[in-house]
């Protein structure tokens, strides 16, 4: 008869399990097993490669439409241009800004996600102080589970006494956004306009039909 171990070194854990971590699947089912998470491994390394490429060859667009198109027909001298395929271009000017989209920041990570969170603040916050009216405002009321009457009761108080139906948020369009810098350009105020918080980028740019 085989004593039991009294002391916690002398118990061997992996032995014990039935959940043997790193060990050989050692039936069929779990050799699938573990190549559906060897398969799953590989398709993320896959998607971060084409993220990766995906990102890379939007930068390269975006250089052609705000530098190497721009340079290229100033040096030939034109403004316009029609290509042997059919293809338009016209160099126009433009002014963009953004403020980043709470859907963009989620998928950060880190330091980058930190800066990207100031900067959201900081330009709605300039945004709030400067030009309130570009926001646009939806009320809304979080409730618990099980409280649907309440929901109910509210939201018709809400349209009875203020002819309103309640919903929360406050967004900036970015096209609202842009229009109102436009205006500030040609009114000769664009200096009001802060540069790093709203990314802003005042320029030639080749629009291509």
């Amino acid at each position: 008869m085989t004593t039991p171990p009294n002391r916690l070194d002398e118990i061997n854990l992996l032995e014990d399990s039935t959940d043997q971590g790193n060990q050989v699947p050692d039936s069929p089912a779990l050799t699938k097993v573990s190549a559906l998470v060897a398969d799953w491994d590989l398709k993320g390394g896959e998607i971060k490669r084409i993220e990766e490429k995906l990102a890379y060859l939007k930068k390269v667009r975006f250089d052609i439409e705000r530098e190497l198109l721009p340079t290229a027909m100033a040096e030939a001298g034109v403004t316009s241009f029609v290509t042997k395929t059919g293809r338009s271009v016209k160099i126009d000017e433009v002014i963009n800004g953004n403020i980043p989209a709470l859907s963009t920041i989620e998928k950060l990570r880190g330091d980058e996600r930190t800066q990207m969170e100031a900067r959201r603040t900081q330009a709605i916050d300039i945004v709030r102080e400067k030009w309130p009216g570009l926001i646009k405002t939806e009320l809304s009321v979080s409730l618990g589970r099980g409280e649907t009457e309440l929901a109910t009761q509210m939201s018709e108080l809400l349209r009875k006494q203020f002819g309103v139906t309640p919903e929360t948020s406050e967004s900036i369009h970015p096209m609202t956004l842009n229009s109102h810098f436009k205006e500030l350009k040609n009114d000769g105020k664009l200096e009001e306009i802060p540069v790093e918080p709203f990314s802003l980028y005042v320029g030639p740019i080749a629009k291509i039909k």
